[in-house]
């Protein structure tokens, strides 16, 4: 959509009736049309460009705005029937992280209409605008997937915690409180969700508060991870009965 939009406004910035829209092709080093405005232009299918070749292929190896007075006496163009109405031509680089990715190519056909010197200068900001507008669409679509997969990511996790047969809670090594718990646990502790947030370590495991700590502020920063052992927890109405516990640190969010 925005390709499509880029190549409408720059077609009507310089009052050129025929406009083309060529994007490199991804993996394979060659530039194709993908949107195209103006009457009487016919796309031949599997229609390429590569780096170097007719007007398209110079501007992408020059990097810069080129302007041919009369294309159909140009040597370099490619003697293609779609474009026999074409006369004066001009091509604009579209650039993405400081790399061709596109080019336009606007042209008149009446002969007696040209490119000047402000047509260029205005199309030469539109590219850099362009180009702007594009590395932000880019940039938006990137975080929008990385957001999208890591919503994913989540749901999985989620599901592969609650789902499991043993009880795992997840536990805020600084102020000591308990961020998560699965259904196993409350099944077993008789908590419910609504408890999690206002319960601390030390209210659910039968420990010396100093152990604890000292299991947090020292062990587990430079271990990581502290072994299989048969440690004593804590029901919500005062039970006390033993499980196999291990204990990993994880980094979220740094």
């Amino acid at each position: 959509t925005l390709l499509r939009t880029i190549l409408h406004r720059a077609a009507q910035t310089i009052g050129a009736p025929i406009g083309l829209m060529n994007i490199i092709e991804p993996n394979q080093n060659v530039m194709k049309i993908k949107h195209f405005c103006g009457p009487n232009i016919v796309i031949p299918d599997g229609y390429t460009i590569e780096k170097g070749q007719a007007l398209v292929g110079q501007v992408w190896e020059q990097r810069k705005v080129i302007v041919v007075e009369n294309y159909q006496q140009w040597q370099p163009r490619l003697p293609d029937p779609a474009f026999a109405d074409i006369r004066t031509i001009v091509g604009v680089p579209i650039f993405s992280s400081s790399e061709v990715v596109g080019v336009v190519t606007l042209s008149h056909t009446d002969p007696a209409l040209r490119f000047d010197d402000t047509d260029v200068t205005a199309l030469e900001q539109f590219s850099a605008l362009a180009s702007v507008a594009l590395e932000n669409a880019r940039l938006f679509e990137s975080a929008a997937l990385e957001l999208q997969q890591r919503r994913e990511s989540e749901t999985i996790y989620r599901s592969l915690v609650e789902q499991s047969s043993d009880v795992i809670l997840l536990i805020d090594p600084t102020t000591r409180h308990l961020l998560q718990a699965n259904s196993r646990y409350l099944e077993l502790t008789g908590y419910s969700q609504a408890d999690i947030p206002h319960l601390t370590v030390y209210d659910v495991v039968v420990d010396e508060q100093r152990w604890i700590n000292q299991s947090f502020d020292i062990i587990l920063p430079k271990l990581r991870r502290k072994p299989l052992e048969m440690r004593r927890f804590r029901r919500k109405d005062g039970y006390v009965f033993e499980m196999e516990r291990s204990v990993r640190m994880v980094s979220i969010n740094e």
